[in-house]
């Protein structure tokens, strides 16, 4: 099985989408940097971005939507990860790909309508 350095690096992008209450599901893009300080433990970054939806309010109040309310949301994040059970899987006879369990956990910062709020 392959063992990471201590020095290694992962670059990511990921897409997906964002719920925002009462501002509807929207698309959510983000980039995450990882740090392998050993075998078993990292550390994570993420950031992301979402733009926010038409609230209900806009939406049942006719030609409010000249006047829109709050619309962006951003999110950046620090977790550390400890790596509980790495392995691998076999799908079918000539593929083998390595896979891991980890935990991640963290504090991040959320930037909503120029409000922060941070855990």
């Amino acid at each position: 099985m392959p063992t990471i350095r201590s020095r290694n690096i992962e670059l990511g992008a990921y897409y997906g989408e964002l719920s925002i209450q009462d501002f509807g599901a929207q698309p959510v893009a983000g980039l995450r940097f990882d740090y392998h300080i050993s075998e078993d433990l990292f550390t994570e970054v993420t950031y992301g971005r979402a733009k926010g939806g038409r609230t209900s309010f806009e939406e049942l109040s006719g030609n409010i939507h000249c006047f829109p309310m709050l619309r962006g949301a951003s999110r950046i994040t620090t977790c550390p990860g400890i790596q509980l059970a790495p392995g691998e899987v076999f799908i079918g006879r000539n593929l083998a790909m390595t896979s891991a369990l980890y935990m991640i956990g963290g504090i991040g910062d959320v930037t909503f309508a120029g409000d922060h709020n941070s855990r």
